[in-house]
Order: C-alpha cells, then sequence, then structure tokens
C-alpha cells in the first residue's frame, strides 16, 4: 500500500464485519490506508446479519457486501485505487441469505451423487458447504454489475483465500496451507492453469516488478519481503523455501524442495498432487530443523528490535522527513509524576504521525496516561492530548496523525510524556517513538 501511495494510488480496505477484529483496523492504519469500510459504514437499506441468543450485529453477507462496495466505488471509477475486499460468507458463523432457496439447491445437488460415503460427507458438512453457493452467486452477481462499469477493462481482480475453510476435512498436514489464487482481468486472451507453488508474498514482488517494467512505477530498491517472483509454470515447480505459522501462530511447519517439515517432528516428501509420504531420513530431518531454527530466530529479531528495514531508509523512499526516533530496549521503572518519551525543539507547522510502543510490565490499571503538547517556541501550551493506556493490551502501538494548533508561527515545539496519575509505581520496556511528517 505504501508504494502505490507513493505511485498516486487511493488505497481502501472493505470488509464486511468489524474492523477490530484481528487487529485488522490497527494494521491498516498503520501503513497510512485512505479509508477503511466495515460494517458500521453500510447503507441502512442492506440487511444485518445477527446471531446468537443475543443477537449480537455479526455484520453482513456477501451478495450485499459486493453491491455496498459497488456504491462506494462508482464515482471512483476514473481514480487509480487499490481496493482490499476481505469477504465473511464463508467464515464461521456460516450463516447465508435466503437459506430456504440454497437449501433447496443443496438437496438438488446431492441427488445427483451416488457414492454413499460422498452422500455421508456432503450432509455432515451440509452448513459449511451451504455458503460455497451462497458465495459463488455472490462473486457471479459482482462481476456481471463491474462488467457494466467504465473501470472494469482497467481492473486487475485477484482471489485468494486468508485460509483453508477449517471445519472441513483435509487430505493432509499442508492442505490446511492451501488457498485458490485466481487472477483475472478482461485484457487476458485466454485461461490458463500454473501448477508452481506460490504465496500470497510473491505477488507483492510480481506487481510492483511488472508495473515498474511496463508503467514505470517508483518502487523501492531494497524488499523485507519473504516472497519471489511468481513462476509460471504448467508443470509442477517445488523448488522453494516456505515458512508457515499455525493457526496458534506458531512457526513449526516447514517447506523446502520438495520436502515439508510438520510440528517440527515429521518429515514428508510431497508429491506433485500435494500428496504426502512420510519418510525417515535424519539427516535431513535436522537439516529443515535446523533452517526453522534460523528463521524463526531471525523473524524474532527483525520483529521485537525493528530490525527488518532501517527507518531511514523506508522515509527516504516515501520522502518523509523524521523529525525524531529513538528506540530503548531496556527496562524503566519509575513512580516518577511525568517521565519524558519526546521533544522536538523545533518542528514545521504541519501534521505529523507519532508512533509510540512498549511493553508493559505492570498492571496496565496502574499504566501512566500519554499526553501530548503542542507549544511555541516561548514554551506556551497551544494544544494538550491526553491517551488512556488500553487496559486489554500488554504490548500496544498507538499510530496517531496530529494536526497542529491553529497559529500563524512556522515552527513549534513537540512533546510527548508519559504522566503518572496515579502515583504508583510502573514498569515498562522496548519503547520507541518516531515523529516524522505527513507526506500525503
Amino acid at each position: 500500500m505504501n508504494v502505490l501511495k507513493e505511485n498516486n494510488y487511493r488505497n481502501t480496505f472493505y470488509y464486511s464485519q468489524g474492523s477490530w477484529f484481528h487487529n485488522k483496523e490497527h494494521y491498516y492504519k498503520f501503513n497510512n490506508i485512505d479509508r477503511i469500510i466495515d460494517k458500521n459504514s453500510f447503507d441502512p437499506d442492506f440487511t444485518k446479519v445477527n446471531v446468537g441468543e443475543e443477537q449480537h450485529f455479526w455484520g453482513y453477507n456477501d451478495i450485499d457486501f459486493f453491491d455496498q462496495y459497488l456504491r462506494y466505488t462508482d464515482s471512483l471509477q476514473r481514480v487509480k485505487r487499490l481496493d482490499v475486499l476481505f469477504t465473511g460468507t464463508s467464515h464461521s458463523p456460516f450463516i447465508v441469505s435466503d437459506p430456504e432457496y440454497y437449501n433447496k439447491r443443496f438437496k438438488q445437488d446431492l441427488e445427483k451423487i451416488t457414492n454413499i460415503e460422498d452422500i455421508k460427507h456432503f450432509e455432515k458438512h451440509k452448513r459449511f458447504y451451504l455458503t460455497l453457493y451462497n458465495v459463488d452467486d455472490a462473486y457471479r452477481k459482482l462481476f456481471y454489475k463491474y462488467q457494466q462499469r467504465a473501470d472494469y477493462e482497467n481492473t486487475l481482480f485477484f482471489i485468494t483465500g486468508d485460509h483453508q475453510m477449517s471445519e472441513l476435512p483435509i487430505a493432509n498436514d499442508i492442505e490446511k496451507y492451501r488457498v485458490p489464487f485466481i487472477v483475472f482481468s478482461p485484457k487476458l486472451k485466454k485461461p490458463q492453469e500454473f501448477k508452481a507453488l506460490s504465496t500470497h508474498q510473491d505477488l507483492y514482488e510480481t506487481l510492483l516488478s511488472f508495473f515498474k517494467l511496463k508503467y514505470n512505477f517508483n518502487i523501492p530498491e531494497f524488499s523485507t519481503s519473504l516472497g519471489s517472483k511468481i513462476t509460471f509454470d504448467t508443470a509442477f515447480n517445488g523448488n522453494r523455501d516456505i515458512v508457515f505459522m499455525n493457526d496458534n501462530r506458531q512457526l513449526v511447519d516447514y517447506y523446502s524442495n520438495g520436502y515439508y517439515l510438520s510440528d517440527e517432528n515429521y518429515l514428508f516428501k510431497l508429491y506433485p498432487d500435494m500428496d504426502l509420504k512420510e519418510i525417515y531420513d535424519k539427516n535431513k530431518l535436522d537439516e529443515m530443523r535446523k533452517k526453522l531454527s534460523i528463521y524463526r530466530a531471525a523473524s524474532l529479531n527483525a520483529s521485537l528490535n525493528f530490525k527488518l528495514m532501517p527507518d531511514a531508509l523506508f522515509f527516504n523512499f516515501t520522502q518523509q522527513h523524521i523529525y525524531y526516533n529513538e528506540y530503548e530496549q531496556d527496562t524503566i521503572k519509575s513512580n516518577a509524576l511525568s517521565k519524558n518519551i519526546c521533544s522536538i525543539s523545533s518542528i514545521q507547522n504541519q501534521p505529523v504521525y507519532a508512533d509510540i510502543s512498549l511493553h508493559c510490565l505492570s498492571e496496565p490499571e496502574a499504566f501512566p496516561n500519554l499526553k501530548i503538547k503542542w507549544m511555541t517556541n516561548s514554551d506556551s501550551t497551544l494544544e494538550e492530548i491526553n491517551l488512556n493506556y488500553p487496559l486489554d493490551k500488554i504490548n500496544y502501538q498507538f499510530h496517531l496523525k496530529l494536526n497542529p494548533p491553529i497559529t500563524s508561527d512556522s515552527t513549534l515545539k513537540f512533546e510527548i510524556k508519559l504522566i503518572n496519575r496515579n502515583n504508583s509505581e510502573y514498569q515498562f520496556s522496548h519503547l520507541k517513538c518516531l515523529v516524522y511528517n505527513v507526506n500525503k
């Protein structure tokens, strides 16, 4: 998104449920997305999906979701943009619109099946398969309506999944990571299937390289992506390394050039039909474990110590000025009434972003509040902003867009402090504070 933004693209995330779920809103805001549309932004004529005895407002079905998306983008057909749509009908709680209609279709299709075991399978998992009828209709209607629009001819469509439907049985362990990946454009000359192994991360590398070559996009000189270019091989090609994260957020499954390590203990050979055959090879098992261990260590170091990419390198590409950038890894214990986090003696009178993160080691209820202050050059306070520390968090990141108060001064002073209103002892570590200007 940041790269597309630098190439004058408008970025929007569309979600039929609450964008707070799985920290989606947090993630996209940190990437300075232009707009987030979730269940709270839908027009009132769409039917809400309510679940449970308390009729909790879950969101909207995919058909309504796509219709709302088309409404929102109707006035943007001439605008260069990235639209990320996250559907929900084929996820829990698996509620479809017009269940009577889809039950009838399911029954008609079931009558065409003669294998007894297949019949038992579909009957047992009927609830989940019903949603796929609904999803299929949603996409059919979306593409039919999109064809009537001016932006259809110049749109690339990518359809994939964040995970397989975990409620259905799978043939083997690697199948839980297998999802569809469909690329469609009206400009494609013919359909074709490619069988080389790919990951979602390959899309980033492939698209940016294509845009650079074809449209002279401004792209970064360096990339932190673990992906590579998509290999458009019609025959199976498994020459690559992929580390997987399971449902418990663990990195214990690893694929490397035809071998699959499951749960760090079981070694398999992968075949072109995605079939696995367990093998016993101590040398290969030790080699795979060692590679996975090295990857985990590198991932941990990069993720927790801000070593994924130097800030200066990133902001050089986005052409943003860094006013303040400090990282303090040590544990800090204090009961002081206030603690300074950041002081900037001269900052341009323009909006800035402030990224603040830390690891709370004391009870969140006892943790200080954040105070952000804009001042004149003579130290007169122009504006104060107070933020409460979230009581349900241990690791937390604030990403704030801050507009300066109205004043004729061309430069201002700026500071961020912790204010200990409870006058109690608190502890934290891994304090990171970054303040930089809003470029676009």
